[in-house]
C-alpha cells in the first residue's frame, strides 16, 4: 500500500548524510494529496503536536499515529489543519484515508513526513 494514490516522490530520505537525525522520509503526492494508511491498526494519536511538549514532535504539526497490528508505530506528519479524517481509538486498515498532505509544524512546503518505529520505539527506514 502506498501513502498517496498516483504519482508521488520522495523529497528527503531516511537519515541522509545531510540530515542524520531525519528519522523518516518526506513524500509529496503529485496526483492526489490524500494521505492513506500503509498498514492496519488502531489510531493512537490524531491532532497537533504541542510546542510545549518539548522533544522533536512539535515539528510534526498535525499528525496521526497508527499503532500497527505488527507492533510498529506509523507516523503521518505535517497534515493540513482541519483535514484529519480519523480519531483516537478508531481501527483502520491499509488504504484508509487519514487526512491531507500539508505544511503544518516545522515544515518547508506541503509534504508528508512518514516515520516508522519498531516495538522498541527505534525509527526504522520506512522505504523498505
Amino acid at each position: 500500500m502506498m501513502i498517496f494514490k498516483g504519482r508521488n516522490r520522495v523529497t528527503s530520505g531516511f537519515r541522509l548524510a545531510a540530515r542524520p537525525s531525519h528519522n523518516g522520509i518526506d513524500l509529496v503526492g503529485d496526483d492526489d494529496k490524500t494521505v492513506h494508511a500503509v498498514a492496519g491498526g488502531t489510531v493512537g494519536f490524531a491532532g497537533i503536536a504541542s510546542k510545549s511538549a518539548g522533544g522533536l514532535t512539535w515539528q510534526w504539526g498535525y499528525y496521526i499515529r497508527v499503532d500497527g497490528n505488527d507492533n510498529r508505530k506509523y507516523y503521518y506528519c505535517h497534515l493540513a489543519a482541519g483535514s484529519l479524517l480519523v480519531r483516537v481509538g478508531q481501527r483502520v486498515q491499509a488504504g484508509t484515508a487519514l487526512g491531507t498532505m500539508g505544511n503544518t509544524g516545522y515544515s518547508f512546503g506541503a509534504h508528508t513526513h512518514f516515520e516508522v518505529r519498531n516495538a522498541y520505539g527505534t525509527p526504522i527506514d520506512p522505504a523498505g
